[in-house]
């Protein structure tokens, strides 16, 4: 009997050290230890072709056979009953569990299905938190779409070796007051049932379908294109990164729910902490051309140096007036 009491006790003592294990690997890439993550995950330390990175249009190189991405297999309208939106403790993502969408062209030279949505934050509503810069503007946020090569079975060794296993969309984001986002708010309309780590919401039950297509800019045609890696761990340098040129705008109102979802973490006495601040810094170009798609007179631009070149016309006009 005090054998098999203690096989018992053994038993569970193992299953806990596994499980704490997992946790704890886990929580080692929290947003807020990122320079640790290379003590974990060796290749977070490269220092080439590691993303995010700061984009300057001056400095990238037109390539006109970057043609706009082609969506097919229903991105405008897609059955509900293959959504499901999670809160996974570092993000808030919206899982396709289907192949249902298909990407292709954009000098690819494979065919990707659309795996998952996320989004990346700041410290707060009015701290920026996109992962990628745009002529040394950071965005208050930014939207990841991951692409995932039809070719290779998620997870497989062979992915982690092929510099087009994964294709991933970077949109920036813009909070605004005024413009509220039809499709940003259906989705958000159900963060209450997610708010704690590990929840997740099926819209199995709902009739209609989704309009995928809000989640991306109006024009895709103008892109920057450049080879990098995942933005967390484990940093694999297998992504060709797709960043659209202009922004998409969610209201502010909008933007508040992400900031009541909570991350895996539990503070003492203080419970579960909200996700926030859940983007990483930008990495070394470290010797990488960007290219873009597009030529454009005012590309260079920020709303930070528009609105300086107004003021200087301004004073100018009263001066010489």
């Amino acid at each position: 009997m005090a054998s098999k009491l203690n096989l018992i006790f053994i038993w569970y003592y193992l299953s806990f050290l596994v499980l704490y294990s997992v946790c704890f690997r886990e929580d080692q890439w929290g947003y807020h230890i990122n320079s640790q993550w290379g003590d974990e995950f060796n290749v977070c330390n490269h220092t080439h072709d590691q993303s995010p990175i700061k984009i300057v249009y001056k400095d990238s190189v037109y390539d006109p056979v970057l043609t706009p991405p082609i969506l097919h297999g229903g991105w405008t309208y897609v059955p509900t009953s293959v959504l499901m939106l999670q809160n996974n403790g570092h993000t808030i993502e919206l899982v396709f569990k289907d192949r249902h969408i298909r990407m292709h062209g954009a000098h690819l030279t494979h065919e990707f299905y659309l795996k998952q949505c996320h989004f990346h934050w700041g410290e707060s509503i009015d701290q920026q938190g996109s992962e990628h810069w745009l002529n040394g503007h950071q965005y208050d946020a930014e939207m990841h779409c991951v692409f995932i090569n039809v070719n290779f079975v998620e997870g497989t060794e062979a992915e982690t070796y092929d510099r087009e296993a994964w294709a991933v969309f970077g949109v920036l984001i813009k909070f605004d007051a005024e413009k509220t986002n039809p499709y940003i708010e259906y989705l958000l309309s159900h963060t209450e049932a997610i708010r704690d780590a590990g929840q997740n919401y099926s819209f199995n039950q709902e009739e209609h379908k989704a309009d995928i297509k809000h989640l991306l800019p109006d024009d895709l045609s103008e892109y920057y294109r450049y080879q990098g890696s995942l933005t967390s761990p484990p940093c694999y340098e297998f992504v060709v990164w797709t960043i659209f040129h202009n922004p998409i705008h969610i209201s502010t109102h909008q933007a508040e729910r992400l900031f009541e979802l909570h991350n895996a973490v539990v503070e003492q006495n203080e419970g579960f902490t909200n996700i926030t601040g859940n983007f990483r810094p930008p990495q070394p170009l470290a010797g990488r051309t960007v290219f873009r798609s597009f030529n454009k007179a005012n590309a260079a631009s920020t709303p930070q140096t528009t609105l300086l070149t107004i003021i200087l016309l301004i004073a100018t006009a009263f001066i010489l007036y």
